[in-house]
């Protein structure tokens, strides 16, 4: 009989909650998008958003902040793994809630850094 694997067991890297209102920001050509962190790795987080904020598909650069904290990484290379509507979620202007995946691309000396100490500070561990 087969065996089922869920994605978590497929992780390298263990994921931590995140706490103080960290997000992310998507700094595209005619808008700026915003989601909500719900965990994070070193390779890579998940995080949530309003239906009416149209991301981009596949591979992107976003930025990390949490608010009141001076928090801010820039420019992380990611790839969407999954983008799943959330059926019991609503906005507070009644949009559909999604949740999406992502993974770090290529991240420089300076951005694991950084990464580091979000992880150690920012999230439940």
């Amino acid at each position: 009989m087969a065996q089922t694997v869920t994605p978590s067991e497929l992780r390298r890297n263990k994921r931590f909650d995140a706490r103080d209102g960290a997000m992310v920001m998507f700094f595209g050509p005619h808008a700026t998008k915003v989601g909500q962190i719900l965990n994070a790795s070193m390779g890579g987080l998940a995080f949530t958003y309003a239906t009416g904020e149209a991301w981009p598909d596949k591979v992107f650069a976003l930025d990390i902040l949490v608010p009141n904290k001076h928090i801010h990484l820039k420019g992380l290379p990611v790839e969407t793994i999954y983008d799943s509507r959330r059926a019991d979620s609503f906005s507070a202007d009644g949009e559909d809630i999604k949740r999406r995946g992502i993974r770090f691309g290529e991240l420089d000396g300076y951005q694991i850094s950084q990464l580091q100490h979000f992880i150690r500070n920012h999230t439940y561990r």
